[in-house]
C-alpha cells in the first residue's frame, strides 16, 4: 500500500455486512481488518436488522423475490464495526424493514448506543434523508444513503412514519429486434429513475455540500445474478449481472448535483466502475463480510474500494480484490492472486473506458479518452 502525505485523505468503503453470531472481531473481516482500521474514514452497509428474537417479520415481505429476511442480534455486529473503526454505515436496502418498524427502531436505537453514525432510514423522511457529517484532516464529509431496492408500500419513511429514504425506478420491456426469426430472444430492458425522487435526493446533496466538502452517497441498487437466474431458467453461474440504465441516471444525476464519489451495493458480486467527471462509481462493491452466519454463498469474488483525496481535491481511486472464504470472511488478494478477477473488472469497466494498473499491493482505476476495444477471440 503506498505511503500517502500526512494531508491526504484516505476514504474506504466496503459493501455487504451480516454477522449474525457472536464471532471474533479480530477474525470477521479476515487480512482486512487493518485495511479498515486505517482509513480516514471507513463505511460499510449494514445488510439487515438489529433487533432481538420477539419481533415479528413484515408482513407481506415473502423470503422469494425480496431477499428473505435478515435479523441480527444486537452486539456482535456492532462489536465488530467498533473494532474495525468503521465511521459510518448506511442502513438504506431491502433488508432495512424485515422485521416491521419495531425492528428499525430497534437497528437505530442498537447503532446509537454504539456511537456508530448510520445514514438512510429514521423515524421520519427527514430522519432518513439526513446526512451524517464526518471530520477528518480539516475536512468535512457528508454521507447519505439510499435504496431503490425495496416494498414499495411498506419501506419508505413518511412524514410521521418510520422507514428508509428511496429513489425509484420503473422498469420497461423492449422485445429484440431478432425476435420475429429467433424465438426466445431476450427483450431489450429498460429503466428510469422517478423524475420527483430524484429531485428529492439532488436537493439532498446540495444540502450536504453547502455544510461539507466531499459528498459520498451508499446506494442499494440494480439486481442480482440470483433473481436473474430465477427469470432466465438459467444456474446462477451463467446468469447476468449488469448495470442497469437507472442506475448511471442516478449516479450521474448525484455527481451533477455535487456529489463526489458512489458506493453501490445490493448485487452481491462485482459491477463495474466509472469515473465520470473525474469523481467514482462503484456500482457494486459486491459482499465482505458475512462471518459468523450460515450463509452459503456462490457470490465470493468482491473488492475494498479507496478514494485518496489530496490537499487539492484530487482523486486517486483504487480497488483492493477479494476472495471470501467458506466462512464467509473476506481475504484480500495479492494483484497476482487476484489477477483473473482484476482482469473481470477490466471487461466489467470496459464501457467506461476504465483500466486498472497494478501499483504495488494496489489496483489503480483511471478512465482513458480513447475507447477501449473488446478483444477479438
Amino acid at each position: 500500500m503506498p505511503k500517502k502525505s500526512d494531508s491526504t485523505l484516505r476514504i474506504v468503503m466496503v459493501g455487504d455486512v451480516i454477522i449474525t453470531e457472536a464471532i471474533d472481531p479480530e477474525i470477521a473481516f479476515g487480512n482486512a481488518l487493518p485495511i479498515l482500521q486505517n482509513g480516514d474514514i471507513t463505511l460499510a452497509n449494514v445488510e439487515g436488522v438489529i433487533c432481538d428474537e420477539s419481533v415479528s417479520t413484515l408482513p407481506g415481505k415473502t423470503e422469494s423475490g425480496s431477499g428473505g429476511h435478515v435479523r441480527m442480534p444486537s452486539g456482535p455486529i456492532e462489536k465488530i464495526l467498533k473494532f474495525a473503526n468503521v465511521d459510518a454505515v448506511s442502513t438504506a436496502n431491502n433488508h432495512t424493514m424485515d422485521y416491521g418498524e419495531e425492528g428499525l427502531i430497534q437497528t437505530l436505537n442498537a447503532l446509537d448506543k454504539a456511537k456508530i453514525p448510520h445514514a438512510g432510514s429514521g423515524m421520519n423522511i427527514d430522519e432518513a434523508h439526513k446526512p451524517v457529517y464526518l471530520d477528518s484532516k480539516g475536512r468535512k464529509i457528508g454521507f447519505l444513503s439510499y435504496t431503490s431496492c425495496y416494498v414499495p408500500l411498506t419501506f419508505p419513511a413518511g412524514e410521521n412514519k418510520p422507514g428508509c429514504a428511496v429513489v425509484n425506478a420503473q422498469t420497461a420491456y423492449e422485445a429484440s429486434y431478432n425476435a420475429p426469426y429467433q424465438p426466445g430472444s431476450i427483450p431489450r430492458i429498460i429503466s428510469w429513475a422517478n423524475p420527483e425522487h430524484l429531485e428529492v435526493m439532488k436537493e439532498d446533496v446540495r444540502r450536504a455540500k453547502i455544510n461539507s466538502d466531499i459528498v459520498i452517497i451508499s446506494w442499494h441498487w440494480g439486481q442480482t445474478a440470483r433473481g436473474n437466474a430465477r427469470s432466465l431458467g438459467v444456474p446462477v453461474e451463467i446468469a447476468p449481472c449488469y448495470v442497469t440504465e437507472y442506475q448511471e441516471e442516478m449516479a450521474h444525476t448525484a455527481i451533477d448535483a455535487g456529489a463526489d464519489i458512489i458506493m453501490g451495493h445490493h448485487p452481491h458480486e462485482p459491477q463495474g466502475i466509472e469515473i465520470y467527471k473525474g469523481k467514482p462509481i462503484f456500482y457494486s462493491l459486491g459482499n465482505f463480510s458475512f462471518g459468523g452466519t450460515a450463509i452459503r454463498s456462490i457470490e465470493r469474488d468482491s473488492c475494498i474500494a479507496q478514494v485518496d483525496i489530496d490537499s487539492l481535491g484530487r482523486k486517486r481511486v483504487s480497488i483492493l480484490p477479494i476472495r471470501i472464504s467458506s466462512e464467509n470472511i473476506p481475504n484480500v488478494l495479492t494483484p497476482r492472486q487476484g489477477k483473473s478477477l482484476i482482469q473481470y473488472y477490466g471487461i466489467l469497466s470496459r464501457k467506461y473506458q476504465t483500466i486498472f494498473k497494478t501499483t504495488g499491493k494496489e489496483v489503480v482505476a483511471k478512465k482513458v479518452d480513447a475507447k477501449i476495444e473488446a478483444p477479438v477471440y
